[in-house]
């Protein structure tokens, strides 16, 4: 592999790549894909050839396939990573009828199918255990092939810290190291009062440094309910997680940096 991208993780450990290898601006014409490179699986190969690392967008919206699983370890480098964003109702986020699968489906009654969104609140227990359990299972291809880096647990802007949400963000970091060892469940807050002050902010790293999970950087405009304000440490160190298995920046421009040594995700040094 010559790609700069590529290079780069050679000569520094540094893993760099986009959030999804179907995003839209990268389908324009001409922009990143050559002509002729249209099939998904010639896509796949086409950004692995550049790229040691991307992240699974389109998991938040529906449950994986292990099929789907199988095809993307079968058609990347065997060092290439992915890192798969976790499905909507794993983060307490809404989704659509069409989100679930149809065995699932046909389990709810009308007065929910008919909503325009699907909150956790408006399911039962045992359905929403499945879609963890399925969405586990449908990855362990990745995690049999050594491909699969971390698992993005991106939450809402109505998910504030307390005592039950903290016990959900543990929850997650616990059903991740019993279903996938060693990959690492990274966390993403998107309601600014995890940040908001250095009290709160030490609270909320000593929560991720005692559990062992990592916390995604994000670099978005300030002055928002949802604005996460960068910590000082954070200004100093482009690099820098709380908890640190994989340090990763998520930026408007879709570029994820992920620290690693190897295809399996190691702490980066101070």
């Amino acid at each position: 592999m010559s790609a700069p991208a590529w290079d780069l993780f050679r000569k520094e450990g540094i893993r760099t790549g986009t959030a999804s290898w179907t995003d839209r601006s990268l389908l324009e014409p001409g922009l990143f894909y050559p002509s002729g490179v249209s099939k998904p699986d010639q896509r796949l190969a086409f950004y692995a050839e550049h790229f040691p690392i991307v992240e699974v967008d389109a998991t938040y919206y529906a449950l994986p396939s292990e099929k789907n699983s199988q095809s993307w370890a079968e058609r990347t480098p065997d060092d290439f990573i992915f890192n798969v964003k976790a499905f909507s109702l794993m983060t307490q986020h809404s989704t659509n009828a069409r989100g679930l699968p149809k065995d699932l489906r046909e389990t709810l009654g009308e007065d929910v199918l008919d909503k325009p969104r699907i909150y956790p609140r408006d399911l039962p227990r045992d359905l929403i255990d499945e879609t963890w359990t399925r969405f586990f299972a449908a990855l362990r291809p990745l995690h049999e092939h050594h491909k699969l880096g971390a698992i993005l647990f991106q939450f809402p802007e109505w998910f504030p810290p307390s005592r039950e949400n903290r016990e959900h963000v543990v929850k997650c970091g616990d059903r991740v190291a019993a279903e996938l060892p060693g990959v690492a469940c990274a966390i993403e807050f998107r309601n600014e009062r995890w940040m908001s002050d250095d009290e709160r902010r030490q609270r909320s790293f000593e929560l991720l440094r005692e559990h062992g999970l990592t916390y995604v950087c994000v670099d978005m405009p300030q002055g928002f309910p949802t604005s996460i304000p960068r910590s000082p440490k954070q200004r100093r160190r482009s690099r820098w997680c709380a908890s640190t298995d994989v340090a990763t920046t998520r930026g408007a421009s879709g570029i994820s940096t992920h620290t690693t040594s190897s295809a399996t995700t190691t702490r980066p040094k101070n």
